[in-house]
């Protein structure tokens, strides 16, 4: 089950993920697919899947040739300045600091 949500966020990184829509794609409840997801990865779903977002986030700045806005809008945040939050609680610097 874990392998087919991962495999699921991992396809759907582009997108607003939702634990609903995770446990549907496992064909299980949410409440089931949040208790394995503390017990298997010892965090939360919503923390999974944006530590998941963030850890790509990172790689395409690292590349260099997209904005941090395009770059929020492909990992399916709402808008930059959520996204910089976001990214600033995971790595502990803004988007733009870590380009530096």
């Amino acid at each position: 089950i874990m392998q087919s949500v991962q495999a699921y966020i991992h396809a759907n990184l582009d997108r607003k993920i939702t634990l609903q829509d995770a446990a549907a794609s496992a064909c299980i409840s949410p409440g089931y697919l949040s208790s394995l997801f503390k017990r298997a990865y010892g965090e939360n779903f919503v923390d999974y899947v944006n530590r998941t977002k963030i850890e790509r986030a990172c790689g395409l700045i690292r590349e260099g040739n997209r904005r941090i806005g395009q770059i929020a809008q492909m990992l399916g945040f709402e808008n930059a300045y959520y996204f910089s939050r976001v990214f600033k609680r995971y790595v502990g610097m803004t988007p733009t600091e870590y380009l530096r």
